[in-house]
């Protein structure tokens, strides 16, 4: 099948499960970048461009609900987590088998360049939490085809987005809540960090949309944002990196912060270490017009204060704080 036919059969299949896409097309983003969603013509903000009924999204409850895998967590007295579903779901449905998903299944990308997925060698702890460890279920029919488990992996972990999803009895939702979800055609939007697009659940009309934040020209592309991800985490997670990334940045560990102070010359003592240890902020440094961190600023201040404002650092620093977001209520309103 060519690629115009499994687009054409995609589009089709959306369509009768009642995904509306409205002035926009998917097409290629270029070499190595896969599919992408299009803008036909100059488009205005806040208009929606693509809408599906909610009872569309891939959820794992919906999954637990189908009849074959129901009778695979009944049976095996199994209760996945709400990733562990999904990627259950995209391992065992295939096209050659007649699933009713295979017009989405056939758009999906064939491969992944992950460096989990190129095979490179990564030390642990440079990996984010949701790929250091590989999980092989015990409920899959053996032997298990460790490239299909692979794909199905990367499929869930590259295109699940954020939803707040209800608890389902066959689903474990005590550690990590319910709130992934795959969503055919939404999936296609590629990542930036200033997105054109905002995607989101409608409650009131149950359905989930994409709504365009500002104007468009013709022939663009439109993105949404994936969440604030560095470069690392972005090639780590998804394969990719951004030429310019705002969200770039440096993490300095309480224990190297202070090991700097002293090289530049700061005069610090136990009570300094101990106003950083007890304020707890995340010290970052961006690569981007941002500059360093507001925890990062606030750590250093902290190291600058003498023994008279170290013992009341809370009392002056958040006391400002809260003088500063009254008066940008302020200039807000004098706005209006």
């Amino acid at each position: 099948m060519t690629d115009d036919a499994r687009l054409s059969d995609f589009l089709d299949w959306s369509r009768q499960r009642g995904i509306r896409f409205d002035g926009v097309e998917i097409r290629s983003a270029g070499e190595g970048a896969g599919n992408g969603v299009f803008v036909l013509a100059c488009e205005r903000a806040n208009k929606n461009v693509i809408e599906l009924p909610a009872a569309e999204l891939l959820t794992a409850g919906r999954v637990a609900e189908m009849g074959r895998y129901r009778r695979i967590l009944e049976e095996k007295s199994f209760r996945p987590t709400p990733f562990e579903m999904l990627v259950i779901f995209f391992y065992l449905e295939r096209p050659e088998e007649g699933s009713e998903w295979t017009p989405y299944l056939n758009m999906l990308p064939s491969s992944f360049s992950t460096p989990v997925s190129l095979g490179l060698s990564l030390r642990e702890e440079d990996l984010p939490l949701s790929v250091r460890r590989f999980w092989l279920p015990s409920v899959l029919p053996s032997p298990i085809d460790d490239d299909r488990l692979l794909w199905a992996w990367h499929v869930v972990n590259t295109r699940c987005i954020y939803v707040q999803n209800e608890s389902h009895p066959l689903i474990d939702s005590s550690v990590v809540e319910d709130t992934i979800a795959v969503i055919p055609f939404v999936d296609m939007l590629n990542h930036t960090s200033e997105a054109a697009c905002v995607a989101e659940l409608d409650k009131r009309n149950r359905k989930y949309v994409v709504r365009l934040n500002k104007a468009v020209p013709e022939g663009s592309e439109l993105h949404v944002c994936y969440g604030p991800h560095d470069n690392g985490r972005l090639w780590v997670e998804y394969g990719f990196q951004l030429e310019e990334n705002p969200f770039t940045k440096v993490l300095l560990p309480t224990d190297l912060l202070l090991a700097l102070a002293k090289k530049a010359g700061l005069s610090i003592d136990c009570h300094h270490q101990n106003a950083v240890e007890d304020a707890a902020l995340s010290s970052t440094l961006y690569s981007s017009d941002e500059g360093p961190s507001w925890a990062f600023r606030t750590n250093v201040r902290l190291l600058h204060m003498d023994h008279k404002e170290i013992g009341k650092w809370r009392d002056i620093v958040y006391s400002e704080g809260k003088r500063r977001r009254r008066r940008r209520i302020e200039e807000e309103e004098t706005r209006r």
